[in-house]
């Protein structure tokens, strides 16, 4: 038993070292869009906050990102060469359910908020947006995602927790 109370010592110890890392690495963005000025914009004032940027400047390009990389967050521009954000958004909750998004738009409108939204869009900026906004929502977005992996991480502890039985002869 002692035996067995080391080992869940040093395996606690390890995801907790493990968990400290994970919060201490830059969080991985894909930013989309088919301006290549929006883009550099985006991943130059990103990158100056601490994100680690990835940049794609299509649909196609970007799913493909999204098979392979280990992202924190998605920031698309609705309208793009070959296809739209929402497609994009479409595909995101097809093959990588959690992973946030937020859709960035030069012509909103109420149907495309709520086509976005119902998707499952973290959130909805319209351009020319505020730098300090951007990077609030993305902040909050990256923050709520580690939040939701935490406590995913903290269940399948208690999950993988072997069940005290008591005798009661």
């Amino acid at each position: 038993m002692r035996k067995y109370a080391e080992d869940r010592a040093s395996a606690g110890a390890r995801l907790a070292t493990r968990e400290r890392t994970c919060a201490m690495i830059e969080p991985t963005l894909l930013i989309v869009d088919d301006e290549p000025e929006v883009l550099d914009l985006l991943v130059r004032t990103l990158s100056d906050h601490h994100f680690r940027c990835l940049s794609a400047s299509g649909l196609q390009q970007a799913k493909v990102y999204v098979e392979t990389e280990d992202l924190d967050l998605v920031i698309s521009d609705l309208a793009l060469s070959d296809g739209s954000g929402l497609d994009l958004l479409k595909y995101i909750r097809c093959v990588r359910p959690s992973l946030p998004a937020i859709i960035v738009t030069g012509f909103p409108s109420i149907s495309v908020a709520e086509e976005a939204l119902r998707l499952g869009a973290f959130d909805l900026i319209e351009k020319p947006f505020d730098i300090a906004v951007l990077v609030e929502v993305v902040s909050e977005a990256v923050a709520t995602r580690r939040q939701q992996v935490s406590s995913i991480r903290e269940m399948l502890q208690v999950v993988e927790r072997p069940a005290a039985f008591i005798d009661r002869r």
